[in-house]
């Protein structure tokens, strides 16, 4: 049951371009039901053991009050379908919370055995697709795979994103696994095979997937080295990765690619430098776009500073085309708009109550041998600065899994070392 479970978890967090695949070859629609509906009847049969267990902490009190402000915020400001409404809160937002909370207490629930089995396959249907087509990646700005036709048809926009949120996932694996020591002998052992590992996987980002995720690696693994003090050897292994990593990016990153890679040389956009910002120019490449939805998302935020213009309505009141539960490209942002510095602060609250509770359990000597709660918590952080870059919360239900199941984590390796 634990292995389903974690392959479940890992399929639904990590396995959009293997859905999109599904519909793309077979004509499969919502090809992701049946993994969820099992995975919801897999949790079914854990809360029945694990819900006697289950306290309710800080955190949780806090999400259900973010909740509680989100749907009030709604039902005084929102302007968008009720039925589109409810329907992203209860599917993206409070069952994926509570679907990882109660999973998360499940003791030797593991993701890495299922995450490296997710990246071996997308491995193997990228190298497939790039065989079988080489100007995917040689003629085209961004690799563009398995385009779903008809209503939710995406021109294969959201490759590069997937591709960036699994590899990332699975470098901040390794990236766990190297930096913390889980014993001389193993540390030693894995060493060489990590560092191989850790060049290869940004790499692969770099030429395939979305400058967000290589955006958020860097800071993840920043804020992991605040956690613990860097030895003189780690810190010249991690200067020689980046050494690497430019070099190998240099040679062998094909020219289309270069194209992106331009647009972030331009990052003074986001100051303010360039002419466009401060118009409503939502064309052209992702960093002015980005740049306009930000200088949007504060425009608005003036309007109501405190409660916010009203949950889910930035789409309907920024300068662009009106979209339902849209967002400026970041959830804090989102959230600053649509609920106001209040919100902002409840959210921020329960993120900082997460911190706080791992930083104190981490603190306990027999816990810090806790592989899985390390490896979740890498994991949470990555979604979580991803999510600042491009994210929705009516959308990211991978942060509002890994939320609870983080909580849940949390809780269990508490239980058990007491």
């Amino acid at each position: 049951m634990t292995i389903l479970i974690s392959l479940l978890l890992s399929i639904v967090l990590y396995g959009q371009l293997g859905f999109n695949a599904s519909s793309y070859y077979f004509g499969l629609t919502n090809p992701s039901w049946p993994v969820w509906i099992l995975l919801y009847a897999c949790t079914g049969w854990v809360a029945i053991k694990v819900l006697p267990k289950t306290r309710l902490y800080s955190f949780d009190l806090v999400f259900f009050v973010f909740i509680l402000y989100l749907v009030l915020s709604f039902f005084v400001f929102g302007e968008s379908s009720v039925d589109n409404f409810t329907n992203r809160l209860s599917i993206i937002i409070v069952m994926p919370y509570l679907c990882g909370r109660l999973l998360g207490q499940k003791e030797n629930l593991s993701l890495v055995g299922s995450l490296k089995f997710m990246f071996a396959l997308y491995l193997l249907m990228i190298s497939f697709e790039v065989l079988r087509n080489p100007a995917l990646v040689t003629e085209m700005d961004r690799l563009r795979l398995f385009p779903i036709g008809g209503d939710i048809s995406d021109q294969g926009v959201s490759t590069a994103y997937n591709i960036g949120l699994n590899f990332g996932s699975m470098w901040m694996v390794f990236f766990t696994l190297w930096y913390w020591k889980f014993g001389k002998k193993t540390a030693d052992l894995r060493s060489h095979k990590l560092l191989g590992w850790l060049i290869v996987i940004p790499l692969l980002i770099l030429i395939l997937g979305s400058r967000s995720s290589l955006a958020a690696l860097a800071v993840s693994a920043a804020f992991l080295g605040l956690r613990q003090k860097f030895s003189a050897k780690k810190i010249f292994r991690l200067l020689g990765l980046g050494i690497v990593f430019v070099g190998l990016g240099y040679f062998f990153i094909p020219e289309s690619r270069m194209v992106l890679l331009h647009e972030a040389v331009f990052l003074p956009r986001l100051l303010g430098a360039d002419d466009s910002v401060g118009q409503c120019v939502l064309s052209g490449d992702s960093i002015t776009a980005r740049a306009t939805l930000l200088s949007e998302a504060f425009r608005l935020l003036g309007k109501a500073p405190f409660l916010g213009i009203g949950a889910g309505n930035f789409g309907l009141q920024y300068c662009g085309s009106p979209e339902e539960l849209a967002s400026p490209h970041s959830i804090f942002a989102q959230i600053m708009v649509d609920l106001g510095l209040s919100g902002l602060f409840i959210f921020g609250m329960m993120i900082w109550l997460l911190f706080r509770r791992f930083a104190d359990v981490i603190k306990i000597h027999a816990i810090s041998d806790h592989h899985n709660l390390k490896i979740i918590f890498s994991l949470w952080l990555f979604v979580l600065v991803q999510i600042q870059i491009s994210g929705n919360i009516y959308y990211d239900y991978q942060f509002f899994l890994l939320t609870g199941l983080f909580a849940g984590v949390l809780q269990n390796a508490q239980r058990v070392e007491q």
